[in-house]
C-alpha cells in the first residue's frame, strides 16, 4: 500500500467493510489505471483512444457506436487557456 492510501476515505470504507467501486475519471498519477485503494474500477480517461483501456469506449464501441467522432466531449479552441473563474 502507497503513503497516500493508507488513510483515504477509500480505505476507511474498506476498513468499515463496504465495498468499493470507482466510476469514471481519476487523476491517478502516473498510472491512471491503478486501483487505489478501490476493489474495482470502469474506467473514463479523456482523450483514450484504446477502447481495451477505456470502460466507457468499450462500451460505445460494443453497442455500435464507433462512430461517434468525439465520444469524451467537444472540446474548443480555448480549451488549454485559463479562463476566469
Amino acid at each position: 500500500m502507497k503513503a497516500d492510501e493508507e488513510d483515504s476515505y477509500v480505505q476507511r470504507l474498506n476498513k468499515a467493510e463496504y465495498y468499493t467501486h470507482s466510476i469514471g475519471k481519476c487523476h491517478f498519477t502516473p498510472n491512471p489505471y491503478e486501483l487505489r485503494g478501490f476493489h474495482t474500477r470502469e474506467i473514463q480517461e479523456e482523450i483514450s483512444k484504446d477502447p481495451q483501456k477505456d470502460d466507457y469506449l468499450s462500451d460505445l464501441f460494443k453497442y455500435g457506436y464507433s462512430h461517434i467522432t468525439d465520444p469524451h466531449g467537444v472540446r474548443g479552441e480555448m480549451y488549454c487557456i485559463p479562463q476566469v473563474s
